[in-house]
């Protein structure tokens, strides 16, 4: 009877299935017969499994479940899509007895996976394995691909003769879309959006584009047809500002990157609001054009809809790492609070290697374009490895926005740093035991293409910066420090979530004038865990007899890092850096120490809690320091 029953659920299930849906013919024709024949071959794929049973007569335990054949396809995915998959989510069923109808929906599920990414022949069959304790059965499901699909024609369609001519050829090439290449619904669809997009950066933000393709399984082709309206041509009119209560319409206004009467360009208006969101005054910023406002002259009013920032704002952060051990920051900010569109800030940090208070005062508007002021004042006192010095320090710099990427800065520094207590064994402590004046200019580039600053998945970044201290500014140094630091992520093409990341970095100071000597304070002490893994904190480069740094004039670090997926949240690393420090530029910076090692990281919405363990792999014999590190930290090396 039980055999029976599952008979008959089949053949209705079966039945089901066989009615064709409305449209079918016209979206797909080429797929009508083959629609009817799936229900049949599903069918007999799963006729020998019907009959299988555990021990007490009922269907069998299904315990995992497997896919094979899969070369096309996420398999990942496609097995998170899959009904019979036992879950572990809280208060799910974590195994479910073998139903064949489940397993007939599964199959369908994954033709329509693969039907996504071309593949509209596939073959799928489901077979049970006994499991290694008795009542419990593995679920295989065997895919056969066959050939994909391959893009025979690509049609366009203009409303006239003149748009045809116009914007055809090169509507094809923004497309993507090429004959010969496989076809996949992503790309379709990103076709579609990619023509819009071009015609919203010349001044047709109304285009429309509509498509349909047709797909020929048995002769593996398909055609894509694209009817595209570019629209009328339309040109940026009057902002209009909403939301705005502290912050005036006028500076509003003065970050937006369009003038009305410009042609409507669709990345101008996403660069005008990138501009409100980096000013710091505002929690969002839409800019949208109004196309229910009165339109004058094909003018686009554009309506700007801000919501500000709180006034004052506290934020308390704690922390742990093993550079650092226990950390508190606090920070204060103030926005707008004297009316000149200013931000007032005050951070105060303390941990075991830094206390330190520091107020910070930035001007967004100044009488050059996208430059803003910043005047940063206070006192810190770090706790190196090899020194302890108290640094009062005021620094004003102009900092300008030449892209959405990049900003340089150029800034003027006076520091007074007074060593508090010198730890390591230097062959002139009278000259590291004192007072400072250092007075410098300081420079620099940055490019950060990164899509997060804790935790990148692409994107580069780049930052370069030069200051140089002289007598005639009444500095008691004279000396140039430049410093350079390159890093890129990329993702491993068929790897889903694995990144390959590298980072370059080197850096040197040249005294000058009657005493070239370069304090402590200016030397360069790579190692630890943002630097070379698998030595201490400070410690790669000139060592005393104690292990403490004497730290070097010059200095390089590479790092090379293997990002990979382990479950879920959590994920590891394979890691190779290299490096050292140099007491002097003459020095061969061709000796470099290496070290490689592992870590873990566990991704939090503040960024991945990481644990590292390097290993040095020639260590310096003479250096009394361990050969290997561990380290505890949040957010990437680099």
């Amino acid at each position: 009877m039980i055999k029976l029953f599952y008979r008959i659920m089949i053949i209705c299930a079966i039945s089901a299935l066989c009615w064709p849906g409305p449209g079918q013919a016209l979206e797909r024709p080429g797929l009508v017969g083959k629609a009817l024949e799936a229900p049949r071959a599903i069918g007999q794929a799963l006729e020998t499994a019907v009959g299988a049973r555990d021990d007490q007569g009922g269907p069998p335990l299904i315990t995992a479940v497997d896919l094979t054949g899969v070369d096309n396809a996420p398999k990942d995915t496609l097995l998170g899509m899959l009904e019979a998959a036992p879950r572990v989510e809280p208060g799910a069923e974590k195994a479910k007895r073998y139903d064949p109808l489940m397993a007939q929906r599964d199959i369908r599920r994954i033709q329509r996976a693969y039907e996504a990414h071309g593949y509209f022949n596939v073959q799928v069959k489901a077979r049970l394995e006994p499991g290694a304790l008795p009542g419990v059965t593995r679920l295989i499901y065997d895919v056969h691909e066959n050939s994909p699909v391959l893009i025979d024609k690509i049609l366009l369609t203009l409303p006239d003769e003149p748009a045809q001519r116009r914007w055809s050829r090169r509507l094809v090439r923004v497309s993507g879309l090429k004959a010969g290449e496989r076809f996949s619904l992503a790309a379709y669809e990103k076709a579609k959006g990619a023509i819009k997009a071009y015609l919203a950066e010349r001044a047709h933000p109304k285009a429309k584009v509509r498509g349909q393709a047709r797909i020929y399984p048995e002769e593996l082709r398909a055609e894509v047809a694209l009817e595209i309206d570019p629209g009328a041509q339309y040109f940026f009119g009057p902002p209009v500002v909403v939301g705005n209560k502290r912050m005036s319409e006028r500076y509003i206004l003065s970050r937006l990157k369009f003038t009305p009467g410009q042609p409507f360009k669709a990345s101008v208006l996403e660069a005008s609001q990138q501009e409100l969101l980096n000013s710091g005054f505002f929690d969002s910023a839409v800019l949208s054009p109004d196309y229910l406002a009165p339109i004058q002259g094909k003018r686009l009013p554009i309506q700007v809809v801000v919501d500000e920032r709180p006034a004052h704002g506290v934020q308390l952060g704690l922390g742990w790492g093993t550079e650092e051990g226990a950390r508190l920051r606090l920070d204060q900010t103030n926005r707008n609070i004297l009316g000149l569109n200013e931000e007032i800030s005050f951070r105060g940090k303390i941990s075991e290697i830094y206390q330190g208070l520091v107020a910070a005062v930035r001007l967004p508007q100044t009488p050059l374009e996208r430059t803003e002021t910043l005047v940063r004042v206070g006192v810190e006192q770090p706790d190196n490895q090899a020194y302890e010095s108290r640094n009062h320090f005021a620094m004003p710099v102009l900092e300008t926005h030449l892209d959405k990427y990049a900003r340089a800065w150029v800034g003027y520094l006076y520091e007074q740093s007074r060593m508090v207590n010198l730890k390591a064994a230097v062959p002139d402590k009278a000259f590291e035991n004192q007072t400072f004046l250092i007075s410098s200019v300081k420079a620099g580039v940055n490019f950060d293409s990164r899509d997060s600053p804790l935790n990148p998945t692409r994107g580069s970044q780049i930052a370069l910066e030069v200051e140089w201290a002289t007598n005639g500014l009444g500095s008691e140094l004279s000396f140039v420090r430049p410093q350079i630091e390159a890093s890129q992520i990329f993702g491993l093409p068929g790897w889903r979530g694995w990144y390959v990341a590298l980072r370059a970095k080197a850096g040197f100071t040249i005294g000058y004038g009657d005493d070239q000597r370069i304090p402590l304070i200016r030397r360069f002490f790579p190692g630890g865990p943002d630097s070379v893994r698998g030595y201490p904190y400070q410690c790669l480069g000139p060592l005393d007899s104690a292990g403490k740094p004497l730290g070097g004039e010059a200095m390089i670090v590479g790092n090379a890092e293997l990002r990979f997926p382990l479950w879920r949240e959590l994920g590891g690393v394979i890691f190779l850096d290299a490096g050292n420090a140099y007491e002097s530029i003459d020095t061969d910076m061709g000796a470099l120490r290496y070290a490689a090692g592992l870590g873990l990281r566990y991704n939090t919405p503040v960024g991945p809690v990481r644990v590292d363990w390097g290993y040095q792999l020639n260590p310096d014999p003479n250096a009394p320091i361990d050969d290997n590190q561990f380290y505890f930290s949040v957010g990437q090396a680099f």
